[in-house]
């Protein structure tokens, strides 16, 4: 049946951005180890442990300077222009 199919990708889809989440957030908050965040969590995120710290990781240390737009502030920027 195509729309088992069609549920399975959507899942996997889902599951791969809850996966590669915390590589998401240290990139999109210039962390400047964000490419070591994101090589841990492809390579030590399928276990929990891991995944936990690189979601810690990613969450401290970042410089605001460094961060980068994400779609909700650019979009949030067009709303503003629109008046």
């Amino acid at each position: 049946n195509i729309f088992f199919y069609i549920k399975i990708n959507i899942y996997n889809s889902f599951l791969i951005c809850i996966y590669m989440f915390p590589a998401y957030l240290a990139q999109s908050r210039g962390h400047r180890n964000g490419d070591s965040i994101g090589t841990m969590n492809l390579f030590l995120g399928w276990t929990v442990i891991g995944w936990i710290a690189c979601l810690i990781w990613a969450q401290n240390d970042f410089d605001e300077a460094r961060a980068k737009d994400t779609p909700y502030d650019m979009f949030k920027r067009y709303l503003e222009g629109r008046d």
